[in-house]
């Protein structure tokens, strides 16, 4: 399906198409900058709209703790408009190890854990956690930073950044390959968003809500995922023994 295709049949579902009329000119235009700008670029920041989680490498410099995110950048993906959603992760893997295609973790630094750290220069063998700071360097480079600490000082490390990425930006002419559900909920939702764009009549606009709202419910319920239960430590209550020697309960 092409995007003038999906645009086409939402204007139609509006009744401001007849069936096998296609979208043109000023009115296919319009319609493109609402399914870009209104609806694309905010399903970015809803991860149950995202069913894709992709994987990147880059290599780590000895010495170097700050590393570009975005396409084009040192880490070469779609920049993440935040790391804190389930399936964000950065790993890293010694080339010089006996096994060394072996993915070692590390945790995650909140913003207060990060500015906690005070010698954020210090350096060792290997990186134990990671920052992302979703920095917005340019609309032409919209790269984002992510941070390893401590500042690994080895040159065999090689990171690997995984980070579930949404949909980008179309053009009319581009075809566009869609999981199921996700063609009735591109159609009905662009339809919606563009109801007060148009004259359309109220039991038209009720239904074309309602299915964009049962639409989008699909497609949030099979990317729902299943993620390990964990707990902070420090949330775990120390039971000691009593010792009758010692004095202690």
């Amino acid at each position: 399906m092409t995007v003038h295709e999906l645009i086409s049949g939402s204007l139609q579902d509006m009744g401001v198409l007849g069936q096998g009329q296609t979208a043109g000119g000023a009115q296919a235009n319009f319609a493109l900058t609402v399914l870009n700008d209104s609806l694309i670029d905010a399903w970015s920041t809803d991860r149950l709209l995202v069913h894709t989680i992709r994987r990147a490498t880059w290599t780590i410099a000895s010495g170097t703790a700050d590393y570009t995110v975005g396409t084009g950048g040192t880490i070469n993906i779609v920049r993440p408009s935040t790391m804190n959603m389930q399936g964000s992760s950065v790993w890293f893997i010694d080339t010089s190890a006996s096994q060394p295609n072996t993915e070692l973790p590390m945790s995650m630094l909140t913003d207060d854990a990060y500015q906690a750290i005070n010698q954020k220069t210090y350096q060792a063998t290997y990186p134990t956690s990671w920052y992302y700071n979703p920095t917005y360097t340019s609309a032409a480079s919209p790269f984002g930073t992510l941070t390893l600490w401590p500042v690994p000082n080895v040159s065999t490390l090689i990171g690997v950044f995984y980070a579930p990425i949404a949909a980008q930006s179309v053009a009319l002419s581009d075809t566009i390959a869609l999981p199921p559900g996700y063609k009735r909920f591109y159609r009905t939702n662009l339809a919606a968003e563009m109801l007060d764009a148009f004259p359309v009549p109220g039991d038209v606009a009720t239904r074309i809500e309602r299915k964009a709202r049962e639409s989008k419910a699909d497609v949030e319920r099979v990317n729902t995922r299943l993620q390990d239960l964990s707990v902070d430590l420090a949330l775990v209550p120390v039971r000691q023994r009593s010792n009758i020697y010692a004095g202690t309960e």
